[in-house]
């Protein structure tokens, strides 16, 4: 009795795991032909204006891990990127690429899909983001208003699909 039990579970494992591994292929290889249009995809301007706990604000450039921000969250991590060939938007004088997600009307969007986000086509040498503990950055635009942005990681992953996902990308 329990040893057909045991190799039925073995079976029904191996059969999983095979199902698993080709989806995981398949999106991978999915994801390997649009990797180009996602590269560089969650930056800021330099002088973007992160809005801190105390109501002040520090330029995105000027932000230090531990940083305390509006809310309550802490900076867990900084990042510098060269900014050739990326796309930028200017959204009330926020500058992003083009596909980093910004709360809009309560939904999480792409920031060149918000309404009136136009083309920015100064220089910038580098980009900028953070990690936050919350997965989340204020920022204050042109209009003095509080815009909410993801950080660099958005997510936490708890439930594993994101890091499955990276290594069916990886191999």
């Amino acid at each position: 009795g329990l040893k057909k039990v045991g190799k039925a579970l073995k079976k029904g494992a191996k059969a999983v795991g095979k199902s698993a591994k080709k989806t995981a292929k398949a999106v991978g290889k999915s994801a390997k032909k649009t990797g180009k249009s996602i590269k560089k995809a969650f930056c800021f301007g330099p002088m973007t204006r992160v809005l801190l706990d105390d109501g002040k604000f520090k330029d995105m450039v000027d932000i230090k891990i531990g940083d305390k921000l509006l809310g309550g969250s802490i900076v867990t991590g900084t990042m510098k990127f060269n900014s050739k060939d990326t796309y930028l938007v200017d959204n009330s004088g926020i500058i992003s690429t083009f596909d980093h997600h910004v709360l809009h009307n309560g939904i999480f969007k792409k920031s060149g899909s918000v309404p009136n986000a136009k083309v920015y086509t100064g220089q910038i040498p580098y980009l900028y983001d953070i990690d936050t503990s919350n997965h989340r950055i204020t920022i204050l635009n042109d209009n003095n208003e509080h815009i909410v942005y993801t950080d660099f990681t958005e997510v936490d992953h708890d439930n594993n699909y994101v890091y499955e996902y990276e290594l069916s990308l990886l191999n």
